[in-house]
């Protein structure tokens, strides 16, 4: 059984208004440093990971190297990891792609597994990547303790799988920054999931 401890990246500075971020490569800010600094401490006192991976994008790396920095371990980078691409929206605020793509963004608001942002990645395309890439850690990793650091849009995914919801309750899942989920993973291919602990910020 792998144990599985999923984390989201810290806060980043963004403007007041939100942003579609998505593969735009934006470090931690300072809160973000500190929430990563606490959260390395609840993951010490919590388990012994074995491994640390990430996405590629700085705001992810830079939680997990200062997760895997007390634990004297190298954090593994995996390209499956990253946040999704939000297309021609990406880098966008929320009223700008309101103002000319208004009809897409509300199928976004509303019935995410249906929207198709021009020049992007479904959430269907999204999720097949990243369960390919947990599959490729779980299979190297088959009894261990593992941290996975990544996106909002990435954890929502993976924690659908888990607890057996399809993509239609994608905005039902918070992913709050330097949130922990926990889950047992007996068997990726046969989906045998225990989540053991969803979203969980009472260390910061």
């Amino acid at each position: 059984m792998t144990h599985l401890v999923l984390i989201r990246h810290g806060q980043t500075h963004t403007p007041q208004d939100a942003w579609f971020r998505g593969q735009v490569d934006v470090p931690l800010d300072e809160v973000g440093l500190a929430q990563a600094a606490a959260t390395a401490q609840r993951v010490i006192k919590t388990w012994t990971p074995q491994a640390v991976y990430s996405s590629p994008l700085a705001r992810a790396r830079q939680t997990a190297e200062l997760i895997a920095a007390p634990l004297g371990i190298a954090v593994r980078v995996h390209e499956g990891l990253t946040d999704i691409n939000y297309g021609v929206w990406q880098g966008l605020r929320m009223h700008e792609v309101r103002a000319r793509w208004f009809k897409t963004l509300m199928v976004w608001n509303t019935r995410p597994h249906h929207a198709v942002i021009p020049g992007g990645e479904t959430l269907t395309a999204v999720q097949v990547r990243v369960l390919k890439a947990l599959q490729e850690i779980i299979t190297t990793h088959p009894h261990d303790t593992l941290v996975v650091v990544a996106h909002a849009v990435v954890n929502r995914l993976i924690m659908l799988r888990a607890l057996g919801w399809n993509c239609e309750r994608f905005w039902d899942l918070q992913q709050k920054n330097c949130s922990l989920c926990a889950v047992e993973i007996e068997d990726l291919s046969a989906d045998t999931y225990h989540v053991a602990l969803m979203n969980d910020v009472s260390h910061l």
